[in-house]
């Protein structure tokens, strides 16, 4: 039966415009703007702005989605309309057609409908994040080829691993964005298992890294017993991302979350708690475990409020230089040891 409320519905979402291109491995691959170097899977993905990409864009994971205007880089399904995107978090409230008669609908040759079938799953309303691109370079022919999949402690550290390493192991982020990065698990789920952005390359190429590190948990920090960051969640969603890693054949290693001393020094520790739920995740698939958690703790102490190596005091997140250099140390080595002929 065709419905036309929803195709007018459809049709009145505004869009953005680009051109598809064919890679004969994995289909329509749209690229997007002119000269960004990002592509999106076509099929099942949109092209939309993020601010934080180095390219300025990211794949929404919907096809025919509503890019966000005005957001950091949300969007939404078509045939819905995106509310209260102007910051970090917005909703997908199901786009209201046009008044339609049944004189109308039998003029256009459609039936008058008698049930609607139920709307899309709109990640519990939230409109979700557009996934940045993945590495902006491919794998060197040259030298072993890493990728550090994180958050933004990550993206801090990855060009004192990348130095440590030259000549001897190529390093890239993952994705090639700033802000937060990889983020949380949900989103690393959407961008690793759904659309694959971060194993890929930003132009959405498929490729064979030698060696992938991930870590998800500085943005997963909620003690609730239900909802998107629980717990529970947070651990199925690792074991989700972690298999998906494995199916790559990339050699791998888990990295721990840093510490936020905020909430330890408040009794929370969700962190350790969450380090702990990863390391039994590892350890279940035999991925090594690098824990940068105790690399900080050995500078700063066990419970800390200043150390000279926090960017901020009293610390929060981030780092110095100087400290991103202290804490890159074990994970240049554990990759250069991973990534050796054996």
């Amino acid at each position: 039966m065709v419905y036309l409320s929803a195709v007018l519905a459809t049709l009145c979402v505004t869009m953005i415009t680009v051109h598809a291109e064919l890679t004969p491995a994995d289909g329509a691959v749209t690229m997007c703007g002119d000269k960004s170097g990002t592509g999106c899977p076509s099929t099942i993905a949109t092209c939309c702005h993020h601010n934080f990409s180095k390219t300025t864009w990211g794949c929404c994971p919907f096809p025919n989605a509503v890019c966000c205007a005005g957001s950091y880089g949300l969007c939404c399904p078509s045939g819905t309309v995106c509310h209260s995107t102007g910051s970090f978090s917005g909703t997908c409230i199901q786009q209201e057609p046009p008044a339609v008669t049944p004189t109308t609908l039998l003029a256009a040759g459609a039936t008058p409908a008698t049930s609607t079938a139920p709307p899309p799953d709109l990640h519990s309303g939230g409109a979700p994040q557009v996934c940045t691109p993945g590495a902006m370079d491919p794998p060197s022919v040259s030298i072993p080829s890493a990728i550090i999949i994180g958050d933004s402690v990550s993206i801090g550290y990855t060009p004192h691993v990348a130095a440590a390493l030259s000549g001897k192991v190529q390093v890239q982020h993952s994705p090639a964005a700033g802000g937060g990065g990889a983020d949380d698990a949900p989103y690393g789920k959407q961008c690793i298992i759904t659309l694959e952005s971060f194993l890929r390359t930003a132009d959405y190429r498929k490729v064979k890294w030698d060696l992938i590190t991930f870590n998800f948990g500085l943005h997963d920090m909620d003690n609730s017993t239900g909802g998107l960051h629980s717990i529970a969640n947070y651990t199925a969603q690792l074991e989700e991302i972690a298999d998906k890693l494995i199916a790559t054949g990339s050699k791998l290693l888990y990295v721990a979350t840093t510490p936020y001393m905020p909430n330890h020094l408040k009794g929370d520790g969700i962190v350790e708690v969450l380090n702990a739920k990863a390391l039994m995740v590892a350890n279940a698939r035999g991925i090594p475990y690098v824990d940068l958690y105790t690399r900080v703790t050995d500078k700063c102490g066990k419970s800390y409020a200043t150390c000279p190596i926090c960017l901020k005091d009293p610390c929060a997140f981030h780092y110095t230089q100087e400290g991103y250099e202290w804490i890159q140390a074990p994970l240049s080595a554990a990759i250069l040891n991973a990534t050796r002929p054996k």
